[in-house]
């Protein structure tokens, strides 16, 4: 599994796009040097909490006698019910639902969980437990990351080049793309199954 592979599926799932309006929301009150530096900020703490997820994800799965096909089946069926949310968000309380506090917000809902959030976070572990090199999946993590950070920063203004219909049209392309990733890891995990009976 590759570098690009890892870090696609986790940039999908951080979904930058869905919490653009989110994020232009809850930061509107300040100035655009004060909302870059909180999204840097915000973005800096989610990086560690998904660095530290990655070096106690193998772990915890051995821990735990978690097979290779359970991983991959669980992973499946947990992207395809993120995948779920951005095609069709009605089915589920969306991100934009978290209440925005008076002071500025700092750790959550920024940094957990709308860019770190549950699905990232077992996302990583998962695929700590395949991935061999500690390496790739921090380098993995980091272009995610980039990618995140940079769509957010840019955030302001991509929403008024597309507006409102393009965000949410950009986002549903990315739930089409997630479905298929979680399809594959489904049958990639039952395949296992099949050839370990």
């Amino acid at each position: 599994m590759s570098i690009f592979t890892i870090a696609f599926a986790l940039f999908i799932i951080m979904d930058p796009i869905g919490n653009t309006p989110v994020f232009i929301s809850m930061l509107k009150g300040y100035e655009i040097e004060r909302q870059q530096r909180i999204i840097i900020r915000e973005h800096l703490v989610a990086l560690f909490l998904l660095i530290a997820c990655n070096f106690v994800g193998d772990a915890t799965l051995n821990m735990l006698h978690v097979s290779e096909p359970s991983v991959f089946i669980t992973s499946g069926v947990i992207l395809f019910l993120l995948a779920l949310r951005m095609i069709f968000p009605h089915l589920g309380p969306r991100k934009s639902d978290i209440p925005s506090p008076d002071d500025e917000p700092f750790i959550t809902p920024l940094a957990v969980p709308l860019i770190a959030g549950p699905s990232v976070m077992a996302t990583v572990m998962l695929y700590s437990g395949q991935v061999g090199s500690d390496l790739t999946m921090v380098g993995a993590i980091g272009i995610a990351w980039l990618l995140s950070l940079f769509i957010l920063i840019c955030s302001p203004y991509i929403q008024k080049i597309v507006g409102p219909k393009g965000l949410n049209a950009a986002e549903r392309l990315m739930g089409m793309i997630l479905t298929l990733i979680s399809i594959e890891r489904v049958l990639v995990g039952i395949k296992l199954f099949i050839q370990g009976l």
